[in-house]
């Protein structure tokens, strides 16, 4: 059946962005909602910190991608764009960010990856509300 229930938010509890509610009535019978929410945490917002324009990365080398969230209640899927080509690729689909702060990711570029000058990272929510890119160009050699 259709219901709904009201629920007062206790004053102490922990904000952040990824609650569900879960629905029961015994241990085997019962369901989660299918996306994430934020609690009391203001607009959500995603900003690249890392690479953010100017860096060289070597092909072989494994880089660190970092990125900062508040009350993004949805996975980010981050990418790396090639400015050149006009081609993307995703290096991690359905990243769980921190419910609010710094988040990392590591990437091995391949070896046999394109080279150039004009990249940029982008984290972007999975329906694709929110993003950012990286401020600036940088190099893959």
């Amino acid at each position: 059946s259709n219901g709904g229930y009201s629920w007062a938010i206790p004053a102490g509890q922990t904000l952040g962005g990824m609650y569900k509610i879960r629905v029961y009535q015994s241990a085997s019978i019962g369901d989660f909602n299918d996306v994430y929410f934020a609690i009391g945490t203001g607009t959500p917002t995603v900003l690249m910190t890392s690479p953010n324009g100017a860096e060289t990365w070597t092909r072989g080398t494994t880089q660190t991608i970092t990125f900062t969230t508040n009350a993004i209640a949805d996975t980010l899927i981050v990418q790396l764009w090639n400015y050149t080509t006009g081609a993307s690729e995703t290096l991690a689909a359905a990243a769980k960010p921190a419910r609010d702060g710094n988040n990392t990711l590591s990437y091995t570029i391949p070896a046999g990856h394109v080279t150039g000058t004009k990249f940029k990272v982008r984290a972007v929510t999975r329906n694709g509300a929110i993003s950012d890119f990286s401020n600036n160009y940088f190099t893959i050699n």
